[in-house]
């Protein structure tokens, strides 16, 4: 009794403190980035690397959940050729693994390159709430793997979706602020398009036969341009405006999640905690899935739970 007792306030607490040690490092890591990318722009070095496009735009959120909310920021992010990437992409895949491009060739049963969409990491630092891996086949782009990961928890689902449209049942607990009984609807432009656009909805509900002109209860978009530095990454431009602009977008995007959460709470949006890893064969077991494959998962082992 006492033991378990103890093992609930020790847990809390070292989780804690290894938060605010991960605070701490990634802003001394940010803030010395920051300085070296202020002396880059100073002196007008700017990267030029092959083998990946940066693109230029805007994401949208709106909500009607629990709660009306909505925002729209800009975004800057990367179009990745994963079978020849750019010189930096060997640290940033070590730093945050992803699929490699045979991977997503093998999952997406494709023969053609892939591109991946992607914000890079930036001092150390990696946050990408959806990344899309485009699968090309016969010269076209017509199938995806859609990454998503969630906050604070950090464990990743994939799935293969038709990028004309496709629908599925929630696969993930993205936010403690939305239930896990509701389900997608996403498609995206091919990689070539311009702009470059990804939707993604939120229907309410398991049953893929409701009533098809039920509104989303939530709703994404994500609209893109290629940018004026198109092989050089915002911290590498050589340019005040662009560092201004885009900087260290992975800790812009983690400082905009825990705002919004914020905001959402205040208006009275209700707190879910995750499920446990069971909800994974609820969700395998769900019927539904229209131009998407079955939903893997990679888990974050070390919160909130223990390996298994």
């Amino acid at each position: 009794m006492i033991c378990a007792h103890l093992h609930k306030k020790i847990v809390p607490a070292c989780q804690a403190a290894k938060l605010l040690t991960a605070l701490l490092v990634h802003g001394t890591c940010t803030l010395c980035s920051f300085l070296v990318a202020l002396f880059r722009a100073l002196l007008g070095f700017s990267e030029d690397c092959p083998g990946v496009e940066f693109l230029e735009g805007w994401v949208t959120h709106a909500r009607s959940h629990e709660a009306s909310h909505a925002f729209k920021y800009s975004v800057r992010m990367a179009l990745v050729d994963l079978d020849a990437p750019p010189s930096w992409w060997r640290a940033e895949a070590a730093a945050a693994p992803r699929l490699s491009a045979a991977e997503a060739r093998a999952k997406a049963r494709t023969a053609g390159r892939v591109r991946l969409l992607t914000t890079p990491a930036a001092a150390g630092y990696e946050q990408n709430p959806i990344q899309i891996y485009f699968c090309e086949e016969n010269g076209e782009f017509s199938r995806g793997i859609c990454e998503v990961t969630n906050t604070p928890w950090n464990h990743h689902v994939f799935f293969v979706f038709d990028l004309k449209g496709a629908e599925l049942p929630k696969p993930l607990h993205v936010s403690p602020l939305m239930d896990l009984t509701h389900r997608w609807r996403l498609r995206a432009s091919e990689p070539t398009s311009t702009p470059l656009e990804v939707f993604v909805d939120v229907l309410p509900g398991l049953d893929p036969n409701a009533d098809k002109s039920d509104a989303p209860i939530f709703k994404a978009h994500l609209k893109l341009w290629p940018s004026k530095f198109l092989r050089a990454r915002a911290e590498h431009a050589g340019s005040f405006s662009m560092l201004w602009d885009f900087g260290f977008q992975p800790q812009r995007t983690a400082i905009r999640i825990y705002w919004n959460a914020v905001k959402l709470l205040r208006k009275g949006v209700g707190f879910r905690s995750h499920p446990p890893p069971q909800y994974k064969e609820a969700v395998l077991g769900r019927k539904g899935r229209a131009g998407a494959g079955e939903p893997w998962w990679r888990d974050n082992s070390r919160f909130p739970w223990a390996p298994r």
